[in-house]
């Protein structure tokens, strides 16, 4: 389950917030590994000029929460994976008129 709420504020500023809500579960189905419960945070804003120059910073798993996930089938050798700790990113972009 998941929540995200985003607005976006009349001066170009946008916020973003959202949540997943990972129950415990096993790893495969012989039940060798178990992973446990997990709530990863992500937020983000945003800020656009009226030059149409956009700015935006997001941030992934912002309180570090140490999670795994399950693969899917049973070919890829693979019984979890290791999701990265906290991640930000920041870009800039242009807009221009035609």
């Amino acid at each position: 389950m998941a929540f995200s709420a985003n607005y976006k504020f009349t001066n170009g500023l946008g916020l973003y917030v959202g949540e997943q809500f990972m129950n415990g579960t096993w790893a495969d189905r012989q039940k060798s590994v178990y992973l446990p419960a997990a709530k990863p945070i992500d937020v983000g804003a945003t800020y656009e000029t009226p030059s149409q120059w956009r700015y935006r910073l997001n941030g992934s798993n912002v309180t570090s929460v140490r999670y795994w996930r399950a693969n899917i089938g049973d070919t890829s050798g693979k019984l979890l994976s290791a999701m990265p700790t906290v991640q930000w990113e920041l870009s800039v972009r242009k807009g221009f008129h035609y």
